[in-house]
């Protein structure tokens, strides 16, 4: 086959999008005799992240546009279709949008990821740009789609009851977890030696984009209840880690009025590269991750593969992720919240019952699996038949 490949997720720092892409990547490197074309579009001139192997590899065309934003093409292609992509894009047999939006290449059949419609539920949570594209441009990718892909039964019934979208066109393909990379980690001496490297004491983990949607403002509440049940002195810390995203001023209201106590526990690492995040998972005596919608939700299942209880939201995907191996909470319950982490905390007994079931429910997740069920979709929507 003729693959066509959209990179433009691997063109800043990688949090969940970016990671679907690199795996993906990672695994059809060891299909060799499939010819691929990978393609961006961006305003700022800059190449994508690409794994080992695909700059050398035979049979691959790269199509890395800038300053030529996607927008502009998905809204140009609306009005005069395939013209638009035809001096960009030498034909394929199937081309992969991998980031919500899509755009018709000549003589491709079109599959398209559509992560989650967090957009139409939380509007407010996202930011202003992403909000306009996908209002304009996400009904027209889903028209123009053969196949659309999505990571939960949580978000294809989004896309069924929003846009009255056809069940038979949409495939479930759970994301995966690197089991190379995230797993506990065993030596003791290595673990000591990241702690104290980031001053890490006993704590609690939050990871994630620091935006609305993550709820990390009513986690603020619910930790500042947990320091007060337990005692300032007696609470780990609370740490969070990942780049700080946007709309975060009631975060950072919250935060500044917190009490100073409360507020020195509390420390930001910001974004950790990916070889850290095991000792980091690893280290905590709880993970923790409130968010108000998910299409997946990758942070708990790394969480869980790495040993590490996890308390997390009773929304969307994350009860499909997480199945029974996690505590889960109303994430607009800061008392919940503080509560499921307090049980993990004084009870041995239940923080091990978690750390065991989590590694077993993560290990049902690999990304050779989302490759090999990706790869098929490909398969069968080049033959124009439903998997």
């Amino acid at each position: 086959m003729k693959i066509a490949f959209d990179c433009s997720p691997l063109l800043k720092k990688k949090t969940g999008i970016g990671w679907y892409c690199y795996h993906l990547l990672e695994e059809f490197i060891n299909i060799p005799e499939d010819e691929f074309s990978l393609f961006s579009f961006s305003l700022k001139s800059r190449k994508p992240d690409l794994p080992l192997g695909w700059k050398e590899r035979p049979k691959t065309h790269y199509h890395f546009y800038a300053p030529l934003p996607k927008v502009s093409l998905l809204l140009l292609s609306k009005c005069f279709g395939e013209k638009v992509s035809r001096p960009l894009m030498a034909a394929v047999d199937v081309a992969h949008f991998t980031n919500f939006t899509a755009f018709p290449i000549r003589g491709a059949k079109t599959v398209s990821t559509v992560h989650d419609l967090a957009f139409l539920r939380f509007p407010r949570t996202i930011e202003l740009k992403s909000y306009i594209t996908l209002k304009a441009c996400l009904r027209f990718s889903l028209d123009i789609a053969d196949r659309i892909i999505v990571p939960s039964f949580s978000t294809k019934k989004d896309i069924v009851d929003f846009y009255k979208y056809p069940e038979k066109k949409i495939v479930v393909i759970p994301l995966g977890v690197n089991h190379d990379i995230y797993r506990p980690i065993a030596d003791i001496h290595s673990l000591n030696a990241f702690k104290q490297k980031h001053s890490l004491g006993r704590y609690i983990l939050f990871l994630g984009t620091l935006e609305p949607r993550k709820n990390t403002a009513r986690l603020l509440d619910a930790y500042s209840i947990l320091c007060k049940k337990m005692g300032v002195e007696q609470a780990p810390d609370l740490i969070f880690g990942g780049g700080r995203g946007w709309k975060n001023k009631a975060f950072e209201v919250k935060y500044q009025n917190l009490d100073k106590p409360i507020r020195n526990k509390i420390r930001f690492l910001g974004y950790l590269p990916q070889e850290e995040l095991p000792f980091l998972y690893s280290g905590a005596d709880v993970f923790v991750f409130p968010s108000l919608w998910e299409g997946f939700g990758l942070p708990p299942l790394e969480a869980m593969a790495c040993g590490t209880p996890v308390v997390t939201s009773n929304v969307s995907s994350l009860p499909e992720v997480v199945g029974d191996a996690a505590i889960l909470v109303d994430p607009n319950s800061a008392e919940e919240i503080a509560d499921a982490i307090y049980q993990i905390l004084i009870d041995e007994h239940l923080a091990l019952s978690l750390r065991s079931a989590g590694l077993t429910q993560a290990a049902k997740f690999t990304w050779s699996n989302t490759a090999l069920q990706t790869y098929k979709v490909y398969e069968s929507t080049v033959k124009g038949s439903y998997v």
